[in-house]
């Protein structure tokens, strides 16, 4: 049976939610304050810990970042309580690690889905781990991880944060490894340049990804903690993945356990995305970024559509995105939706399973040609059983596919490994 500790100062919320807890079948302990949760989880690591953020003596950020310090329970999933919406509070506690919030007063079903949630991803992890595998130093696109720290001349620092070394550079922006002035905590920094050179349409989407991941709060999409000016830059700060992306773990077939953990946490981080009218458009290994504790996250919302926008589109016709995971329908620049990304995940799925991508070629054009026009590969007999669902995540025609996240994830319920 789960154990649970639940840390509030408040007795009256306290016992509330212990009764709901206990009533839904787990071994609950009470704890009042934050001291006392620490002293108890250290001799005996619960498997979830759920924490009121504001208490006397040790509040929730002083208890988290005391777990988080400690090998022992450094892992275990902490589900904030709240009355506060401050995002300030949020992005800190982001940064520190939390894994979820909930408001009070607590709400019984919002509270039990956190915790059947979270401790399903745990037991997950914990059957299917993801293997450490070297990480590449060239990434999918052609941008290159410097084996030596760079720091750009003339930026030190931008806003809280004190860049140490670059990680990566794309077309448009760069990645570097940053460190909060305050708190010393790690953070990766997005950073473009605003000059005479920058196309307009790149800061626009750049703007673009810093608003639409501000409603995106899922564990299985990076969180950011902020974006910033400066008079020749302009930057987004997230989370921090020394794992760096899938993209390492792809020179090989991946064990079939972890294929469909990669698979159900893609889903649920789409799942929130497409729940939410955005549809990623960029789904590749590159955007799927590792954590310590084997979960995932997806990144890089640069191109992300948001179906629910009340301006009219002004890309139709033009082709954005990866042509190695592509959608027909987006390689001929016609209109996306959600389906288009589980087409890119079916992608995904095909070089997980051979190691190879589906279509490959010498140019962008022979890419297309073959999502286009050749059949969905055959998968070898080891990996057989996932043709079915490779099928239907790859379908030409977008109706064929499932129509969203949560419908991929209805098959996947259904899926079982033999």
């Amino acid at each position: 049976m789960p154990r649970i500790l639940l840390v509030d100062d408040d007795a009256a919320e306290l016992k509330l939610a212990s009764l709901y807890i206990s009533r839904a079948g787990y071994e609950v302990e009470e704890c009042a304050d934050g001291i006392q949760a620490l002293g108890r989880a250290l001799a005996a690591p619960p498997d979830l810990i759920i924490c009121d953020l504001q208490m006397p003596a040790l509040d929730g950020f002083g208890l988290l970042s005391a777990l988080r310090a400690q090998t022992r329970t450094a892992g275990i999933p902490v589900i904030f309580l709240t009355s506060h919406t401050q995002h300030s509070h949020f992005r800190r506690a982001m940064r520190l690690g939390a894994d979820d919030f909930l408001a009070k007063p607590v709400n019984r079903s919002d509270l039990l889905e956190a915790i059947s949630s979270r401790l399903l991803r745990l037991e997950l992890v914990r059957s299917a781990p993801l293997p450490v595998l070297r990480i590449d130093p060239v990434a999918e696109d052609g941008a290159v991880w410097p084996a030596s720290p760079r720091i750009p001349a003339g930026i030190q620092e931008l806003g809280d944060y004190v860049l140490e070394s670059e990680i990566a550079k794309g077309g448009s922006s760069t990645i570097y490894l940053a460190r909060h002035k305050i708190e010393a905590s790690q953070v990766a920094i997005k950073l473009i340049r605003l000059d005479g050179h920058t196309p307009p349409d790149v800061l626009g989407r750049f703007i673009n990804e810093h608003e639409l991941l501000e409603r995106l709060r899922h564990p299985n999409i990076v969180p950011i903690f902020g974006q910033g000016f400066s008079d020749h830059h302009a930057y987004i700060a997230m989370e921090y993945f020394p794992r760096g992306s899938l993209t390492g773990m792809l020179k090989a077939p991946l064990p079939h356990a972890a294929v469909k953990l990669v698979l159900q946490q893609c889903a649920a981080g789409l799942e929130a995305a497409h729940h939410a009218g955005i549809v990623h458009r960029d789904l590749k290994p590159d955007n799927v970024m590792l954590r310590a504790d084997g979960t995932l996250a997806l990144t890089d919302f640069g191109i992300a559509k948001d179906l629910h926008a009340a301006t009219e589109s002004t890309d139709h016709g033009i082709v954005l995105g990866t042509p190695a995971y592509m959608a027909p329908e987006q390689a001929m620049g016609k209109q996306v939706d959600a389906s288009c990304d589980i087409y890119s995940l079916g992608v995904m799925l095909y070089q997980m399973l051979t190691g190879e991508k589906p279509f490959p070629g010498d140019d962008h054009q022979t890419i297309i040609y073959g999502h286009l026009n050749a059949p969905v590969p055959r998968l070898p007999a080891h990996a057989a059983q996932w043709q079915d669902l490779l099928d239907l995540m790859m379908a030409k025609l977008p109706p064929a596919r499932p129509a969203n996240a949560a419908a991929l994830q209805a098959c996947l319920g259904q899926f079982h490994l033999r």
